[in-house]
């Protein structure tokens, strides 16, 4: 059975947890690692848990320092799990799960990338170990009630998901690239329920700017918070953490969701998106709702409408049907 710390409470604070949130009609999922072994049962278990590469060095998963982009040398790295474990892994978390109180498992290191694994007598290629991957998959979402929480699944992953988490909401915008399209939500929409990416983590941008990106990809928003003062995490390895303390964020988590669901975005899903400017688009859903939002700086006036939109800021043009 797996241990909890006891500066997190222990095993008995967590199951309490868990039975309160299921109390006030909240999942609960247990995060766990499926492809990277950060250490084994015994002394050779490397030896028969990990994947190896091309070259028959094993494969292992390095943690980066966000500064600079190089690999952490302070933490260790893990080895890479070979596909054929994933079965047998799943299954054991899955009933651990179970036993203490989950609703679900959230598993964010399946559904979004594909390893492979050259050993000489059992040679998994990147394409077969998606196979592996949905029986996985599929295990969790039979143990679990259907409640699996995927990280930006690829579509492949998407039917063994109950929510989509950390979903980009724009390209990687390289200079030969010239605006975006939510392409990924627009396939989604209406089929999964999916969040952006931290707001608090990851990302420089100003508060109107993600709530104007929730309203063209039609995503949830979501935080990476922590009860105590992250103040107690300097001279850690765990400061990347420095701006989760909630107390910081509770204000603009209550306007910015208030501002949300009195769009009515979240009552439907995302059907439209046009380009309608320089930083202004369009997005319909479903419902008939359509809204206009200007990135710009100045204001935008729509023709069409006859509606002024401000800068850095959206209109509702056309209200759903309720």
């Amino acid at each position: 059975d797996f241990t909890v710390s006891d500066a997190l409470g222990g095993k008995k604070q967590l199951k309490s947890f868990s039975k309160l949130m299921q109390e006030l009609a909240f999942d609960v999922y247990y995060d766990y690692n499926v492809t990277n072994g950060y250490g084994y049962d015994y002394s050779y278990g490397s030896l028969k848990y990990s994947s190896k590469s091309i070259s028959n060095a094993y494969s292992t998963a390095a943690s980066y320092v966000l500064s600079t982009g190089l690999i952490d040398n302070s933490r260790k790295s893990g080895n890479i799990i070979s596909p054929r474990f994933y079965h047998a892994l799943i299954s054991e978390y899955a009933a651990k799960a179970n036993k203490n109180g989950a609703t679900g498992l959230s598993l964010h290191d399946l559904g979004n990338a594909r390893y492979s694994d050259y050993s000489k007598n059992d040679v998994i290629y990147s394409d077969t170990a998606i196979l592996y991957q949905k029986d996985a998959l599929k295990i969790a979402n039979e143990k679990l009630n259907g409640k699996v929480l995927l990280s930006s699944p690829y579509i492949y992953a998407i039917p063994f998901a109950s929510y989509a988490s950390n979903v980009p909401t724009t390209s990687t915008l390289y200079p030969i690239v010239d605006y975006s399209v939510p392409l990924y939500q627009l396939v989604i929409s209406g089929c999964v329920d999916y969040s952006s990416e931290f707001v608090n983590y990851e990302n420089d941008n100003d508060m109107n700017h993600n709530i104007l990106k929730a309203i063209e990809t039609g995503s949830n928003l979501s935080f990476l918070l922590s009860y105590e003062n992250t103040n107690n995490l300097l001279d850690t390895s765990y400061t990347e953490f420095y701006n989760a303390y909630y107390l910081n964020w509770r204000t603009k988590i209550i306007k910015m969701n208030n501002i949300l669901n009195e769009t009515g975005i979240y009552e439907s899903y995302l059907i439209s998106h046009k380009t309608l400017d320089d930083n202004v688009v369009e997005v319909e859903y479903e419902n008939g709702l359509r809204i206009i939002i200007n990135y710009g700086n100045e204001t935008y006036q729509d023709l069409a409408s006859g509606f002024a939109v401000a800068g850095n800021w959206f209109t509702v043009v056309e209200e759903g049907d309720k």
